[in-house]
């Protein structure tokens, strides 16, 4: 036996875009998304266990605007809604509101700075409501106890360098604030999403006018949180290594 948690989610996002004034654009997506849920090994209310996996779809959108306002900065904005996904009907006695588990509410701003025609430096602040999802944010003492998450402000930089005419490299850094509270920790050992530090490096390297080869690598710092009140004695951490590759084609 085990206990494990799965959670796979894919969104398409079809986008019409416009401007607005020279260098001023407006991108307008709809957001048609599927997710695969399942759970082992945590009884629910009524003392199941491993129901077997559940899927659903949902729709929402996104607004986003970029404005190029000097010949080196261009200024970034944009808004994703919440997706609300259709019930998990096979986890309705276990995940709050007869199954719900919707996709989070997002916006945050960013700046593009281009110190030189090679050099693009760019920041940016995004906020995550983890918090409004009830399945995600109630907490391990409620009626319909949840994983405590809580929303999340995060903060990126990145810079990327066309060192050569055929190569460019990329690296960049991610701090967020902690989601999981040390009260909640118990149900977190499902979903350890305790991380608040990521570092990238990244390369494309082009072998061709047509065609492309990537490559990049990842590191999510472990962070630790240890229960307190109704979690005592539980400690929940994680930490990753992400390495990845691809082969691009244009025409």
């Amino acid at each position: 036996d085990k206990d494990s948690a799965e959670l796979a989610e894919v969104i398409a996002s079809p986008t019409y875009a416009f401007k607005l004034a020279p260098g001023h654009a407006i991108g307008i997506s709809a957001d048609l998304a599927w997710q695969r849920f399942e759970v082992e090994g945590v009884p629910d209310a009524l003392g199941v266990e491993s129901p077997g996996s559940d899927s659903s779809t949902g729709l929402g959108f996104k607004l986003g605007w970029s404005g190029q306002v000097t010949e080196r900065i261009t200024l970034g904005a944009m808004y994703s809604s919440r997706i609300r996904m259709g019930k998990l009907k096979r986890y309705r006695n276990l995940l709050a509101n007869h199954g719900e588990f919707d996709i989070p509410e997002r916006y945050g701003i960013g700046v593009a700075w281009r110190p030189t025609a090679d050099i693009v430096i760019a920041a940016d602040v995004m906020r995550v409501k983890w918090g409004d999802l009830e399945s995600l944010a109630n907490a391990l003492i409620s009626a319909e106890p949840g994983f405590g998450w809580r929303s999340q402000t995060l903060a990126r930089v990145g810079v990327s360098w066309q060192a050569a005419p055929s190569l460019a490299l990329r690296t960049g850094f991610s701090h967020g604030q902690q989601i999981v509270s040390s009260a909640n920790a118990t149900l977190n050992y499902l979903a350890p999403v305790t991380p608040r530090k990521h570092f990238t490096l990244g390369a494309t390297y082009a072998l061709s006018t047509d065609s492309e080869l990537s490559f990049m690598y990842a590191r999510a710092f472990g962070s630790e949180v240890k229960g307190s009140g109704p979690s005592s004695g539980i400690a929940v951490d994680m930490s990753q290594h992400w390495v990845g590759a691809s082969l691009a084609f244009k025409w």
